[in-house]
């Protein structure tokens, strides 16, 4: 298993800067996304790790060893495309073998290790055919084996699924992260959609305007975005301007918004006393409560199988708020309704980086 250390990256391509001070360490057997917006610097990230991208600033480590000066070639990586790259007129078990074959492996451990690829990626009857005569999601399986065979440390991902349909791409992305714990590679993911980070990542690394914003758990980027970016990009979210009026412990404070006062329980402290808070449409609930009562009108209301969603407006500079509740509602467009936020589901907001 290989362990990644990122340190102080830079990239530019001449005045432009892709990458700026990108540091950051990826445990052995871990699985990294990298998650952000097209432009954002996370495929020239990846194509920076495995070497065909020239490092401008800083270093990249893999296991202790210095690697940014090595080609592709030498460093324990593999990369797992977009479009596949098969070749298209050599056959399934050709293509798997390719990487075995230019580097002169014996013709023993190639057949003993497209056996054990083949049966893993359950390919073992499309072998004698072409790439042409494979579904999409075969096509994948052989793309992923072909870069398994060589066994290599680290495993790296270019969106690989984004030209699937959707219900085959969540069956794939189970497989991909099925392989990768029983393998034990260190995998780091390319990708725009949100759901996919969340479902598949030990830890994401969120990326704009090449830098990262925030790395952590699925979970602690979910429910505490750092800042507005986050907090509308994973997820969505309700975000508004406040003026802290009092804080009181246990990390409480009543903080006026357009809304009306509101009372937050945020670990993370205002920048300042005026600051920006931040909750899950999901979060927000019908009904009264002791604190935090609003009286919104809906104004639209859409049916989104097992969830509704809802559009709320307190009818003041036009401000507008979103609910998500389980299931649907006897609610009506244009009618006003009582609604609360429990104060421990809000929290402050930092500066975008």
């Amino acid at each position: 298993m290989t362990e990644v250390v990122i340190d102080k990256l830079g990239v530019s391509f001449g005045d432009f800067t892709a990458l700026q001070e990108i540091s950051l360490d990826i445990r052995s057997g871990e699985f990294i996304t990298l998650l952000g917006p097209s432009g954002c610097g996370k495929t020239t990230l990846l194509k920076t790790i495995a070497g065909f991208v020239p490092v401008t600033s800083g270093d990249i480590r893999m296991n202790g060893q210095c690697v940014h000066r090595l080609p592709p070639e030498k460093r324990d990586t593999a990369m797992c495309f977009q479009s596949y790259a098969l070749f298209p007129h050599l056959t399934v078990a050709e293509n798997l073998l390719f990487g075995l074959r230019q580097a002169k492996v014996s013709v023993a451990e190639q057949k003993q290790r497209l056996q054990e690829i083949a049966g893993q990626m359950s390919l073992e009857s499309q072998l004698n055919k072409l790439p042409a005569e494979l579904s999409g999601g075969q096509q994948q399986r052989v793309a992923l084996g072909r870069a398994l065979v060589n066994r290599p440390g680290v495993m790296l991902f270019d969106e690989p699924l984004s030209n699937l349909d959707a219900k085959l791409r969540d069956s794939v992305r189970l497989e991909i992260r099925k392989l990768q714990k029983s393998l034990g590679f260190t995998a780091i993911y390319v990708t725009h959609d949100q759901s996919e980070a969340l479902a598949m990542s030990d830890r994401m690394v969120v990326m704009n305007q090449g830098r990262i914003q925030q790395t952590g758990a699925p979970e602690s980027v979910y429910h505490r975005p750092v800042n507005p970016f986050v907090a509308d990009f994973v997820g969505g979210a309700n975000i508004l301007p406040g003026e802290v009026l009092e804080q009181q412990e246990n990390y409480r404070y009543r903080v006026r918004t357009a809304l009306g006062e509101l009372w937050v329980h945020s670990e993370q402290p205002p920048v300042s006393r005026h600051a920006q808070i931040c909750w899950r449409p999901e979060n927000m609930q019908f009904g009264h409560a002791a604190e935090n009562h609003l009286q919104l009108q809906v104004t639209t209301k859409t049916f989104l199988g097992n969830l509704t969603d809802f559009m709320l407006t307190s009818g003041k500079d036009d401000l507008s708020v979103r609910i998500q509740v389980q299931g649907t509602r006897q609610v009506q467009e244009g009618q006003s309704y009582a609604f609360h936020i429990p104060a421990t589901a809000i929290h402050f907001l930092q500066e975008d980086a």
